[in-house]
Parts: structure tokens; C-alpha cells; sequence
């Protein structure tokens, strides 16, 4: 069984009884989790019911309101026109909605209401469209929502604070139509849903999926009985939160996510192969999603990496803004996420790209904690798992290749800097001597076309090149590395062993 597998088995219990304790105490009907292992759903499971009235159990296929994890998508469909060369992150959205000109600026200046602000909820602009929706639930279409331009405001100076805005993910929306000539909603279908095979994911339900739509239920504050939720359109802020989905299409969406971060001998022995599902109820006989990098197309890995980037962080470093992803931190673990919720329906994802794992969360309660409650404890008991396996694992112990040997040893600069240059792993590696200094240690060395240049993976010198010299009877001298000179130290080595 691979470790990843084995870490999930050891995991599970602790994270069954993290959902248990949030179900029970938010009293939600019913509830579908998921978890993510690099490329794969390796296992899922449904609590309560999908439906007071049939008691129907909720599965990995079952449809959810997932409100604004739509608001990935439409950062997607973004970053997808961005490396189009059809838009810039920092245009301002008015270059794009020329009735974004009659807002109001009551702080800072409409020029620098951005994509890139509006993507992480930092431009200033007021939380919503001046329309009692969220009381009437009846939301205007995205005609209405244009001709109110001037009765919006931007409240706060750019980059000034969070304040999260559904209107701005409406407006980016139509950005996405203006500039590809079609709605958002169709954009987004034909560029990224149907690509990533996400069979059920959809901004309208069809009559098949309407059977497998969990009911959506509101607390009433004096019963324990939940009311059955309206369910409206969202019309002109569908780019916002409109779309429906479930597990098995948003563990395509995580994986999607996760790809960039490692493939086969990946971190934590989440690359290679993917895991055997775990089983859950009568969940799991679930394909492996395949092997190759999902999505190839639909949006480089480099450019995933960066919408995972935060591009504002929190004071307290615990919380970061991405593009629209946010971060946030578990001790020295970094998970990004977004949730959402509507009348009916609570959702989450998190990932975590070093450990190539994710979460999902989807219930049919709405505006209720439990997705906070439960993602960040599930996750970190699945990593928490993962380090006691690999302790438990026998090390590989290899030697060095014999064109490699002579490069290993104690190197110094200015007389004060030093590293070692050893074989750990598997791989060359820059290490830190135990009390001294270095500029460029811990990384590793990559191998290049040339035997004595190596490029740096990790560090100060990141990317640049450590270049050898030879003295006049052969033998490794020393290195150049970002303007520094590392001059060998003589030293006595033991045999290569076998």
C-alpha cells in the first residue's frame, strides 16, 4: 500500500470524527467530504441525508450549490485572457466597463479599482449591487446591475484592507464576456468545464441532475427541523457563485490545482502513482482520475503557481490573498482555499500544494461554520499521518556516483562563509555546517549538459548556476556561485561503500 495511502488509513478516523462533531453541532442534514491525494479522489463519503422527505443518502455525485467556489472559475477564465495577451491583471476595470466610470469614489480613485484588486477582494469597491437581494432573494440580471453604476462607491483606499465583493466577481464576469465575446457562463463551460471532463459541473441543472441535487435547507432558530431554502437564480451575479457541482468533478478541479507541485517522486510519496481509494460507505469505486497532468491546456502550471501566490498578506502573516484563492495557516503548514455558501448549501475546498492533498466540503445547511470547523483539523491530520509514516520508513541509503564524488566536501569563501557540498538522497545538496554562516546553504544542485555546472534549487541562489574549477592535477578546486568564490577546504573521505 503506498505511504499516502497508509497515512490516509492512520488519518481517517480522526477525520471522520472532526465532520461528526460539526454536523452534530450545526444540525445540517447532510454532507459529502472528500479527499485528494495528488491526481486522485482517494476517498469520499456521505453523511445524513440528501433529502429530509426521501432520506436519500448523499454520495460523491451528488449536486451542490457551490456558491462561490464559482469565483475560481471566473479567476480562471481571467488569468486564461491574461496569457491571451487580451487583458492585464492591472488594467483598471474601467478600461474594460466604461460604465464602471459614473462610481462613486468616496476613497481612492476609480483608476485603481484593477482586475488584480478586484480578483483579491482589496480594490475598495462596496461589497454588493445596491439591491435588497440578499433580502428579497431576488437577484437582478446583469443589466440592471450596469445601469447602477453610479449609485456604487468605492468605500476604501486600495490595498488598504480585505472587504470581500460579490458585485466584483459579477463585474469581472462581464469582463470575461466583453473581452471573448461571449457570456461568461458559456466561457466558462467551453474553456475550463469541459476540458477538465467536470461532468456535472454546470450553471444550469438538467432534468438527470436535478435527481441528484441535495435539497438545500436554512436553520429555523426554534426547531430543530430545518425550512426548506429558496432557490433562486442569481442572474446578473451567476459569475460570482451560480455554479453547481459535487466530489467527484471538484476532486478533478483540486487535482487540477495540485498539478504543478510534483508528479511522480513527489513530496511526502504524493507523486508516482495514484493512491487506492480508501474505502468510505459504498463510495469508493471511483476510477483514479489518470495519470497525466489534468487540464493540460487549459491553463499553464506556471500560471497556476501564480493565482496560488498571495499577493497581500495579513499583518500576522496567517492569512494571504490570492488570485482569488486565499491562504491560510496552520502552523508552519500553508492550505489554500475558498468556500462558499447560499441559501441552502455550505461549501469548501482547501489544498495543500506541499503535501499534493486536498479537502472538499460540500452540505445542504445554509450559512452555518462548518466548513472552517472542519477542512484546516482534516487536513492537518492527514499531514500530521504522512510524518509519522515517513518516520517510519526504512531511509535509502545510496553512494554517491563516482562522477559526482569529487565534488563532495567543505568549501569557503572570504574565510568566513562556509558549506558542504554531500550526497543526501539521492541528489547533490549545499549544507549548512553546524555553526558557521553561509549565503547559499541549504539548497541542492541540479545536474546541466555541463559535468562541472550545477544549477542551485532552493535558496539564495535559486536558479543560477554553481560553476567548478579544477586544479592543474584534476581535482575540484572550488565553485563560483553568485558572485562568490568557494575554495575547497582539504578533507579526508572515507570510502565510497557499496
Amino acid at each position: 500500500m503506498p505511504p499516502n495511502t497508509d497515512a490516509l488509513t492512520a488519518a481517517l478516523p480522526r477525520i471522520r470524527q472532526v465532520i461528526e462533531n460539526a454536523i452534530l453541532r450545526y444540525q445540517i442534514p447532510g454532507a459529502v467530504a472528500g479527499i485528494v491525494i495528488g491526481g486522485s479522489l482517494a476517498w469520499s463519503e456521505g453523511f445524513g441525508v440528501a433529502d429530509l422527505g426521501s432520506r436519500r443518502r448523499p454520495d460523491h455525485r451528488t449536486l451542490f450549490r457551490v456558491a462561490s467556489i464559482t469565483k475560481t472559475f471566473t479567476g480562471t477564465a481571467i488569468m486564461q485572457l491574461r496569457d491571451a495577451g487580451k487583458l492585464k491583471l492591472d488594467d483598471p476595470i474601467a478600461s474594460h466597463i466604461p460604465e464602471f466610470k459614473k462610481v462613486r469614489a468616496r476613497r481612492g480613485t476609480i483608476e485603481q479599482v484593477t482586475l488584480r484588486r478586484l480578483l483579491t477582494h482589496h480594490s475598495g469597491l462596496v461589497s454588493e449591487a445596491p439591491f435588497d437581494y440578499w433580502e428579497s432573494l431576488d437577484f437582478p440580471p446583469l443589466d440592471r446591475v450596469l445601469a447602477s453604476m453610479p449609485a456604487v462607491e468605492v468605500v476604501l483606499d486600495a490595498d488598504h484592507a480585505f472587504k470581500y465583493s460579490n458585485l466584483a466577481f459579477a463585474l469581472l464576469g462581464e469582463v470575461v464576456a466583453r473581452v471573448s465575446g461571449q457570456a461568461c457562463e458559456k466561457y466558462i463551460t467551453s474553456r475550463i468545464i469541459g476540458p477538465l471532463g467536470l461532468s456535472s459541473t454546470t450553471f444550469t441543472l438538467s432534468d438527470e441532475q436535478r435527481a441528484r441535487f441535495a435539497t438545500g435547507y436554512d436553520g429555523d432558530p426554534f426547531s430543530d427541523h430545518p425550512a426548506l431554502a429558496k432557490h433562486e437564480s442569481l442572474n446578473g451575479l451567476t459569475a460570482a457563485g451560480g455554479l453547481y457541482s459535487c466530489v467527484e468533478d471538484l476532486a478533478r478541479w483540486v487535482s487540477f490545482q495540485l498539478s504543478p507541485y510534483g508528479g511522480r517522486g513527489g513530496p511526502d510519496g504524493a507523486g508516482g502513482d495514484p493512491p487506492s481509494p480508501v474505502p468510505g460507505d459504498a463510495v469508493m469505486s471511483l476510477p483514479n482520475q489518470g495519470a497525466r497532468r489534468p487540464g493540460d491546456g487549459v491553463l499553464a502550471a506556471a500560471t497556476l503557481r501564480e493565482m496560488h501566490r498571495p499577493q497581500i498578506l495579513e499583518p500576522d502573516w496567517k492569512t494571504g490573498y490570492c488570485l482569488p484563492w486565499r491562504a491560510v495557516r496552520s502552523g508552519d503548514r500553508v492550505y489554500l482555499n475558498h468556500g462558499g455558501g447560499l441559501p441552502g448549501h455550505r461549501t469548501t475546498i482547501h489544498f495543500d500544494p506541499a503535501h499534493r492533498t486536498g479537502f472538499i466540503f460540500l452540505t445542504n445547511l445554509g450559512w452555518h461554520d462548518a466548513p472552517e470547523d472542519v477542512a484546516v483539523p482534516a487536513l492537518d491530520a492527514f499531514a500530521d499521518a504522512a510524518t509519522s509514516t515517513r518516520k517510519a520508513q526504512t531511509p535509502i541509503i545510496s553512494p554517491a556516483p563516482e562522477a559526482l564524488r569529487r565534488f563532495l566536501g567543505s568549501y569557503v569563501a572570504l574565510n568566513v562563509l562556509f558549506v558542504n557540498i554531500e550526497w543526501r538522497g539521492g541528489q547533490l545538496h549545499l549544507v549548512l555546517p553546524p555553526g558557521v554562516r553561509s549565503l547559499h546553504a541549504p539548497a541542492k544542485l541540479k545536474p546541466t549538459t555541463d559535468p562541472f555546472a550545477f544549477e542551485v534549487d532552493g535558496g539564495r541562489g535559486a536558479g543560477e548556476l554553481a560553476k567548478f574549477d579544477l586544479d592543474p592535477a584534476g581535482n575540484v578546486a572550488s565553485f563560483a556561485l553568485g558572485g562568490t568564490v568557494y575554495r575547497r577546504l582539504r578533507t579526508v573521505q572515507s570510502g565510497a561503500g557499496t
